[in-house]
């Protein structure tokens, strides 16, 4: 050990108890002022804000419109607009909208917050939507409404069947054997842009869900593609008929 080191030993053997009052002193200060400075901040807040701990509540304050009192609410709550469910219920009932039902033309009263109703009631609400419906469906062009009416019409339920019939209720795709189950008639050229080759026998093949929804935004390209599977369905058969 050398001779520094030994003359600073002795010096903090001799200091060390006022070194540590020292260091006391100093920590007690800072706490006492970290207190100040939460019981001040504290002090700045609203009353309804503060809390125990050196963090404030994460709500907000409102008034009530009912009774004029300050009340807090939680930061998941904060849409409510009266302190409780009493002034809820006599604000609501203070201030009534008055409206006329556009169906019956009754007069009733809701709260504001319902200010943009139209009905009255129950039967007139589902009176009011078939209007609706019915309005939204007389503004549609005339070519849906015949498209919609043809899907849904016997004369394709007719056409699809017989291309089940023919196919044998198995899925034309090549080395598929799916047969039977969920099946789809697809058209090989498009429904929309032939309408006079949608009813036509030659223009529809089997096809099971999996190969038909790989048809999706691909007709015009796999029209070759199924001519051609049609043309061995039709070879096919034609040897099955020849053979004893």
């Amino acid at each position: 050990m050398g001779y520094k080191a030994e003359v600073y030993n002795k010096w903090k053997a001799k200091n060390l108890p006022r070194l540590k009052h020292l260091a006391g002193l100093r920590l007690e200060k800072r706490k006492a002022e970290k207190a100040e400075k939460r019981k001040a901040e504290q002090e700045a807040l609203h009353p309804l804000l503060r809390t125990l701990g050196s963090k404030r509540r994460k709500g907000k304050i409102f008034i009530c419109p009912q009774c004029n009192v300050e009340f807090y609410r939680r930061p998941c709550d904060v849409s409510g607009q009266c302190c409780s469910l009493k002034c809820k219920h006599a604000y609501q009932a203070r201030n009534k909208v008055v409206l006329f039902c556009v169906i019956c033309g009754k007069e009733f009263h809701v709260s504001p917050s319902y200010k943009n109703k139209r009905t009255c009631c129950r039967v007139c609400t589902g009176k009011y939507h078939s209007q609706i419906a019915r309005a939204k469906r007389e503004s549609k062009p005339p070519c849906f409404r015949e498209y919609k009416a043809l899907h849904l019409g016997a004369e394709l339920r007719d056409w699809r069947k017989s291309v089940f019939l023919r196919d044998n209720y198995t899925c034309r795709w090549t080395d598929c054997e799916v047969r039977g189950g969920y099946l789809e008639a697809h058209h090989i050229r498009r429904f929309k842009e032939y309408p006079s080759l949608r009813l036509v026998l030659d223009n529809g093949i089997t096809l099971c869900r999996e190969h038909h929804n790989k048809t999706r935004n691909r007709e015009e390209k796999l029209i070759p593609f199924f001519e051609e599977l049609m043309q061995k369905h039709c070879v096919n058969d034609s040897i099955e008929a020849v053979r004893p």
